[in-house]
């Protein structure tokens, strides 16, 4: 409970900042939680043609997009409020509560928080 206004200004910042993902609300092992889901693009990005006599650009809809997230990296940031420095507890209290959430997560390779 400590961290959670904390943890609404992170959900509020990623809900302002990302229009690559969306909250969803799922139930694992029972429990309610929030989840984030990569939204596919439906923009398609232009490739050359490889035909030498076509120089025009081509729309290419041949490659879906994936339903993996875009990076094995979650950066968090503007989570501490730049007028005021945070002590060493909150910052341990925030890497104890990404461990908790992260809890089935394979291997967690770095936490760092920069405050």
């Amino acid at each position: 409970e400590r961290l959670k206004h904390v943890w609404e200004r992170v959900k509020n910042q990623i809900a302002k900042q990302d229009t690559r993902i969306r909250e969803e609300l799922h139930e694992i092992d029972g429990k309610k939680s929030d989840v984030w889901r990569w939204i596919k693009s439906t923009v398609s990005s232009p490739i050359k043609s490889k035909s030498p006599s076509k120089d025009a650009i081509e729309e290419n809809d041949n490659h879906p997009a994936s339903d993996v997230g875009l990076t094995e990296c979650l950066k968090l940031r503007n989570c501490f409020r730049s007028d005021n420095y945070a002590d060493d507890n909150e910052i341990d209290d925030v890497i104890d509560g990404i461990q908790n959430r992260c809890a089935n997560i394979k291997r967690i390779e770095h936490i760092g928080i920069h405050s």
